[in-house]
């Protein structure tokens, strides 16, 4: 029941049947699950007004991750797990709710069917899809120009794309092939093949983390593109499915997810989502007439700053991702 700045839980009977004050808002929905011999759920699911605590009933032989999520203005959902005989938390992960402020707008090429973005020595490079379309390109990030261009074989649709030291490597939607090239030239080095679609790439300095489309992403060696580990990706502990386009920055990895505008922030270790960046308002309705999803994120360590565009997307927005809270300028 709510009981003023705390909660008042009363566990299920048996051995973990317990009293906790926890320090959440008064008038939150609390939904428990337990399971015989530990810790429950206990998920703050919204913001309401005036109702009670559920208890249901406890399901045979389900094991729960203990969870505890918490609504606040700037933090979307806090974690903490809790073991109710001894009543103690033991771990917190904030996910942080960020917005995008606006750095500057460039000129984007619309026809460009974004797959991956990337940002090096002040240019941007540019992985972009559609049978007998797809391409990858050196574009200048202020007029938008293309300065340098290698189109793809008929069969093969571009997607994601990575930086990895003098090399730049493409991955190809169905075809089962990553295209290598020099960065400098964009002549083609070599091809590395993979099981499955490809859909995002990233490279953290030691290894490449690819998507595809689903709610794993993969670790990958950097010059034989072997697998070398893989982790699922959850947000408020259930799979996020659709990571897209990737982008590695400080020991993190972004994502867009496929037909939503929005970015997450995942630890690669946990696969927990650990921030969401609401992007929905980047583009005006006007100039969102014609478009496809948000796609496409590049890191300029140098500005700390964040280029973001998207498919068929007239403009590619330099932004800095702020806390929610702290748009005003």
């Amino acid at each position: 029941r709510l009981a003023g700045a705390g909660l008042a839980l009363h566990g299920p009977s048996g051995p973990a049947a317990v009293v906790l004050r926890l320090p959440v808002a008064a008038q939150e929905e609390v939904v428990v699950t337990a399971r015989d011999d530990g810790p429950v759920w206990l998920t703050v699911v919204e913001q309401l007004e005036g109702l009670p605590v559920a208890v249901p009933p406890r399901p045979p032989g389900v094991l729960v991750r203990p969870v505890l999520s918490v609504v606040r203005s700037d933090v979307t959902f806090v974690r903490r797990s809790f073991d109710l005989r001894r009543g103690v938390a033991t771990d917190e992960l904030p996910i942080t709710r960020l917005v995008p402020r606006l750095v500057a707008a460039h000129p984007h090429d619309p026809r460009a069917f974004t797959q991956g973005l990337v940002w090096h020595d002040g240019v941007l490079y540019e992985s972009t899809g559609q049978y007998g379309r797809s391409e990858l390109r050196r574009v200048a990030p202020q007029s938008g120009a293309v300065l340098a261009r290698q189109r793809l074989r008929r069969r093969f649709f571009g997607e994601g794309l990575a930086r990895v030291d003098d090399r730049l490597v493409q991955l190809t939607w169905k075809a089962e092939r990553a295209l290598v090239y020099d960065r400098d030239s964009l002549r083609r080095r070599g091809r590395l093949s993979y099981r499955g679609e490809g859909w995002g790439l990233a490279f953290d300095g030691r290894r490449l983390i690819m998507s595809d489309g689903s709610d794993r992403l993969t670790f990958r060696h950097p010059e034989t593109f072997a697998v070398e580990g893989s982790v699922a990706v959850t947000l408020h502990g259930r799979p996020l499915r659709g990571l897209n386009e990737l982008e590695a920055v400080d020991g993190q990895v972004w994502a867009n997810v496929f037909q939503q505008d929005r970015l997450v922030r995942i630890d690669p270790a946990s696969g927990e989502v650990t921030a969401v960046a609401d992007a929905h308002q980047l583009l005006s309705p006007a100039e969102r007439r014609g478009t496809d999803v948000l796609n496409g994120i590049a890191y300029d360590p140098q500005s700390d700053t964040y280029y973001l565009t998207g498919k068929l997307w007239p403009r590619v927005l330099q932004v800095r991702l702020v806390p929610a809270a702290a748009t005003a300028p």
